[in-house]
Formats: C-alpha cells, sequence, structure tokens
C-alpha cells in the first residue's frame, strides 16, 4: 500500500468511526419524565448534563432548566422558581426576585393553578429560601454526598422536601415524599427517596445546635454567619436571639380605618360581629390589630379600611 492509498485508508476509517459515534448519539433514548420534568442523557447514574450546570453568559434561561414547570404543579412550579432565583443576571435570569419570580409563575400558569396550590406554591419558595441554611445543615446530616457536589435541581427537589416535612403541618408526611420523589429522574429518584426517608426516622434524633454563638445561631435561624457574628458584636447574644426569633415570627394582620367612610370604634363593632377579634393600635389612632378570625373582613371589600402595619400608618399621620 502506497503512501495515497494509506491516507485514503486511514481517512476512511475515520470517516466511519465518526458515523458511527453520530448514530449513536442519535438513537439514545429519550430519558423524559412525567409532569413535565425531562431529563438530559444520564450516564451511570449521574443526574444531569454538566452543562446545564455551567451556562454560559447571555445564554436563555430556558437551556438552565430540564424542563419548564407543569402548570397547576405547586411543587414543580415552586422548584423551578427556586432554581431561577440561583441564577446570576448575566445567564438570563433578570427576574432573580423571588417576588417577581413568583407572581409571573402565577400569572403564567393561570386558572390551571387553584388557590389552594397558589397558596403552596408561594409558601414552598418563600419557606425554602427563608430556612435554606437550616435545610442544607439537616441535608448534610443525611447525606453521604457533600452538597457541594448535587446539581441544583436534585439540592433544591432535597431542600422543598425537608422543608414540607420539618416546616409545613397541613401537608402529610407521605404524600410530602411521594410528591417530592416524582419531582427528581430516573437516576436521582432512588437517591431523593432515601433521604427523605432516612429523615422521618432520624427526625427526632436532629436536634439544631443550641449554643449562642455565631456559627450554631446561624444554623438554628437559617442567617447569615457573619451577619449573626455582627448582631452579637452590636447587641450581645441574648438579644441577638430574640431579633432572630422575631424575624421569623408571622406578622399579625393590621387595617388602617378610612375615616372618610367610617369611625375606628364603628369599624371594630363590624369586625367583631364578623367574629373578629380585634385589638386598637397603641400609637396610631386609625389602626385595628386582628388577633383572630377566619376568611377576609367584609369591611375591606366595600373599602372601609385598608391593609397597613402600625409602623406605615404614622408615616403617612406624620406627613399629613
Amino acid at each position: 500500500m502506497n503512501g495515497e492509498e494509506k491516507k485514503a485508508f486511514c481517512e476512511d476509517k475515520a470517516d466511519k468511526k465518526n458515523a458511527f459515534k453520530a448514530g449513536k448519539a442519535d438513537n439514545r433514548p429519550d430519558k423524559s419524565r412525567k409532569g413535565g420534568q425531562s431529563g438530559k442523557s444520564e450516564k451511570n447514574g449521574k443526574s444531569r448534563d454538566r452543562k446545564a450546570l455551567n451556562p454560559q453568559k447571555g445564554s436563555d434561561v430556558s437551556k438552565f432548566l430540564k424542563a419548564e414547570a407543569v402548570p397547576g404543579n405547586p411543587r414543580s412550579m415552586a422548584l423551578e422558581a427556586l432554581i431561577k432565583m440561583k441564577m446570576p443576571p448575566m445567564w438570563g435570569a433578570a427576574e432573580g426576585y423571588s417576588n417577581l419570580i413568583t407572581d409571573a409563575a402565577i400569572k403564567k400558569a393561570g386558572d390551571a393553578l387553584s388557590d389552594l396550590d397558589r397558596g403552596l406554591f408561594v409558601r414552598m419558595v418563600a419557606g425554602v429560601t427563608e430556612r435554606r441554611i437550616t435545610l442544607d445543615w439537616i441535608l448534610s446530616k443525611l447525606s453521604s454526598r457533600p452538597l457541594q457536589k448535587l446539581d441544583e435541581e436534585v439540592l433544591n427537589i432535597l431542600r422543598l422536601g425537608i422543608w414540607q416535612l420539618r416546616y409545613s403541618d397541613r401537608i402529610p408526611e407521605h404524600a410530602a415524599v411521594n410528591e417530592t420523589v416524582n419531582l427528581a429522574g430516573k437516576y436521582t429518584r432512588g437517591y431523593v427517596n432515601g433521604i427523605l426517608r432516612s429523615y422521618l426516622r432520624q427526625k427526632d434524633e436532629i436536634v439544631l445546635p443550641a449554643g449562642n454563638g455565631a456559627a450554631d445561631m446561624s444554623v438554628r435561624y437559617s442567617t447569615d454567619r457573619l451577619l449573626v457574628a455582627e448582631y452579637i458584636r452590636t447587641f450581645g447574644p441574648n438579644k441577638t436571639e430574640k431579633i432572630l426569633e422575631a424575624s421569623f415570627a408571622a406578622p399579625g394582620l393590621t387595617l388602617r380605618t378610612n375615616t372618610l367612610k367610617i369611625t375606628r370604634e364603628e369599624l371594630v363593632s363590624v369586625l367583631t360581629e364578623e367574629g373578629f377579634e380585634c385589638e386598637l393600635t397603641a400609637n396610631s389612632d386609625k389602626g385595628i390589630k386582628i388577633k383572630s378570625g377566619s376568611g377576609i373582613p367584609s369591611a375591606l371589600k366595600e373599602g372601609l379600611c385598608f391593609v397597613q402595619d402600625e409602623a406605615s400608618q404614622l408615616v403617612c399621620l406624620a406627613r399629613t
């Protein structure tokens, strides 16, 4: 075989090899998942294409997600929202603030999202965001894999699952586990299921750090350690703990009386007749705190009052 024939033979062999590789790539089975959470080709149990976790500057946000959230599925929507929040603006996630992302998702879902599921979606996104440091500490006790080696999708699925099991008293444990596992891909579903069920077995043994140092308070109150350290330096550990506790207290409903239509005393009578327990605000002469009761007061619908906390009322009164 002369030199030219040898060269042609090598080129032909290379062409056949490349064609074979291309054919294998084209014939790979689709790893799509139920519920709209489609996956990329997964090899040796790895959950996703790493390129999707390291998007290039200027890329479209949709390329970083395995699939769009399923309209009407609050957990699927929450997962997508949490992943979008993680993306820097340079990757195309300009709407990276949680309130903008949740509002956009609700509008996009439209009538497919019921009122109950809308509330669950918002609570899950807000809850995981507020408790992320604590959730990650719990997961680090359950996972044999370092959390930094998990991709964003799997990590956020686990966060959603632990949040439902630990912080939500409205979701049955079996429903929280099953629905969360359904978000995972074929090769990560067993891992997610194992972590969540391990938590259920060990939940009474998982006790958050009780110390008054910055590291322990950071985990306990899910607040950045450096910020906690600054609080301790400024206010001392006891007052810092009270501040951090108050940050998780559920805000009450405070109303401002529309004095163009009704007096504060008359409004209290209207609210009391509807079953609401009321308390007059200490500093604003137009405010009423709702201590207990259910539903939306008819006075709000009729324009007899507005929702406004007492501090905001004082600002408005100071400017009038």
